[in-house]
């Protein structure tokens, strides 16, 4: 029989409640680590003969890339990649 896993504040993901400007931060610090950039680029397949880029890791629900960062913390892959691209963006906070 599995043992019931224990969910802590470490292990929880960030809930949509968590404030903009902490989700926004978590952002930032992930695309600035190449680590976590080369986990990302990882799981990037590329189409020959096009500029299409295919997300091969986890989907949500609703078939959004998913991408986890810090052990908890979910981000939608396509704002990782927009991140990426366009570096720092002014974000109205």
């Amino acid at each position: 029989m599995r043992q019931p896993q224990t969910v802590t504040a470490a292990t929880r993901p960030l809930r949509r409640e968590t404030p903009r400007r902490e989700r926004l931060l978590v952002l930032g610090a992930a695309v600035a680590d190449p680590g976590v950039v080369a986990r990302y680029r990882a799981k990037i397949i590329t189409v020959p003969g096009s500029e299409c880029r295919w997300w091969a890791g986890a989907l949500s629900g609703r078939g959004h890339g998913r991408f986890w960062v810090a052990g908890r913390i979910v981000i939608i892959a396509h704002r990782f990649a927009f991140a990426l691209e366009h570096g720092r963006v002014k974000w109205s906070v």
